[in-house]
């Protein structure tokens, strides 16, 4: 059976759940405590940031971007909750601040500071999350049916490796390089 196609089953579904929860973020109405609350619990050190250089950024987000994706994964095998929810919150987090900087400040700005790394970042996120979703299927399948999990735990830790962190790798780059210029040139 080929895993890829297994993969881009999940990668849909995963897709999907992360759709909705952008789409249920923007259509609730936050305030700005709200969102900062949100923020600190999502991202403790976000507040931070800002006395931070370039280079001390990129590290703490690609630290930060591959711990997150890799227990994604590896937590996963439990049923799939952890990624199904690690992907409404961060979807619903980018919904409500969509909407809430959208209104009060600009929502160009708010697409500026997002999509540069955003793109990437969310590819690698559903990615990973959907290898997570299908670890926890193939888990079921070894309980019920007794099917080999050991290589499947080995194609996903892989899948990992060659194609989650890259793509982590450079969205924290643009993040940390180039999204603070870009949001500059759109003020």
């Amino acid at each position: 059976m080929n895993k890829q196609k297994i993969g881009w089953r999940y990668f849909l579904i995963c897709a999907v759940v992360f759709s909705f929860s952008i789409v249920g973020g923007w259509l609730t109405t936050a305030d700005l405590g709200s969102i900062k609350t949100a923020l600190n619990n999502a991202i403790p050190f976000a507040g931070q940031l800002q006395y931070l250089s370039p280079a001390a950024i990129f590290l703490l987000i690609f630290i930060n971007n591959i711990l997150k994706s890799f227990f994604v994964i590896l937590l996963g095998m439990f049923l799939g909750f952890l990624p199904l929810y690690s992907l409404y919150v961060n979807g619903y987090l980018i919904g409500i601040l969509g909407s809430y900087l959208g209104r009060a400040i600009s929502l160009k700005l708010f697409l500026a500071s997002v999509v540069p790394h955003g793109v990437i970042e969310i590819i690698a996120l559903i990615m990973a999350s959907s290898y997570g979703l299908w670890l926890g299927v193939k888990l079921i399948r070894r309980i019920i049916y007794k099917e080999p999990f050991g290589p499947n735990l080995k194609y996903a830790l892989a899948v990992y490796l060659r194609r989650v962190v890259p793509l982590l790798l450079f969205a924290a780059i643009i993040e940390a390089f180039f999204t603070p210029l870009v949001i500059s040139w759109v003020k």
